[in-house]
Protein backbone atom coordinates (compact mmCIF):
# COMPACT_ATOMS: atom_id res chain seq x y z
CA UNK A 1 0.00 0.00 0.00
CA UNK A 2 2.80 2.39 0.85
CA UNK A 3 4.38 1.86 -2.56
CA UNK A 4 1.05 2.55 -4.29
CA UNK A 5 0.64 5.81 -2.36
CA UNK A 6 4.21 6.85 -3.17
CA UNK A 7 3.62 6.06 -6.87
CA UNK A 8 0.43 8.13 -6.85
CA UNK A 9 2.21 11.06 -5.21
CA UNK A 10 5.02 10.87 -7.76
CA UNK A 11 2.48 10.81 -10.60
CA UNK A 12 0.94 14.11 -9.51
CA UNK A 13 1.76 17.11 -11.64
CA UNK A 14 2.04 20.72 -10.55
CA UNK A 15 -0.70 22.95 -11.86
CA UNK A 16 0.62 25.89 -13.85
CA UNK A 17 -0.24 29.35 -12.59
CA UNK A 18 -2.51 31.41 -14.79
CA UNK A 19 -0.63 33.97 -16.85
CA UNK A 20 -3.70 35.90 -17.98
CA UNK A 21 -3.73 39.57 -16.97
CA UNK A 22 -6.27 40.35 -14.29
CA UNK A 23 -6.16 36.93 -12.67
CA UNK A 24 -4.44 36.41 -9.41
CA UNK A 25 -3.81 33.66 -6.91
CA UNK A 26 -5.64 35.39 -4.08
CA UNK A 27 -7.98 33.52 -1.79
CA UNK A 28 -11.27 32.60 -3.34
CA UNK A 29 -14.20 34.86 -2.66
CA UNK A 30 -16.87 33.47 -0.39
CA UNK A 31 -20.58 33.83 -0.98
CA UNK A 32 -20.95 36.10 2.04
CA UNK A 33 -22.69 39.12 0.55
CA UNK A 34 -24.02 40.67 3.76
CA UNK A 35 -23.37 44.37 4.14
CA UNK A 36 -21.72 45.40 7.41
CA UNK A 37 -23.12 48.93 7.17
CA UNK A 38 -26.68 47.55 7.10
CA UNK A 39 -26.10 45.61 10.32
CA UNK A 40 -24.58 48.66 12.04
CA UNK A 41 -27.51 50.85 11.00
CA UNK A 42 -29.96 48.25 12.33
CA UNK A 43 -27.99 48.04 15.59
CA UNK A 44 -28.12 51.80 16.17
CA UNK A 45 -31.76 52.03 15.08
CA UNK A 46 -32.86 49.32 17.50
CA UNK A 47 -30.80 50.90 20.28
CA UNK A 48 -32.42 54.27 19.56
CA UNK A 49 -35.90 52.76 19.69
CA UNK A 50 -35.09 51.04 22.99
CA UNK A 51 -33.76 54.24 24.56
CA UNK A 52 -36.72 56.24 23.21
CA UNK A 53 -39.22 53.75 24.59
CA UNK A 54 -37.51 53.84 27.99
CA UNK A 55 -37.63 57.65 28.16
CA UNK A 56 -41.28 57.80 27.09
CA UNK A 57 -42.36 55.19 29.63
CA UNK A 58 -40.46 56.98 32.44
CA UNK A 59 -41.95 60.32 31.45
CA UNK A 60 -45.48 58.87 31.54
CA UNK A 61 -44.77 57.20 34.88
CA UNK A 62 -43.62 60.41 36.61
CA UNK A 63 -46.24 62.72 35.07
CA UNK A 64 -49.18 60.93 36.70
Amino acid sequence: MEKAIDDDIDALEKKQASTKPGTSNKCSQTDDTSNLALWLILLFASGGVTIGTTFVSRKKKYNK
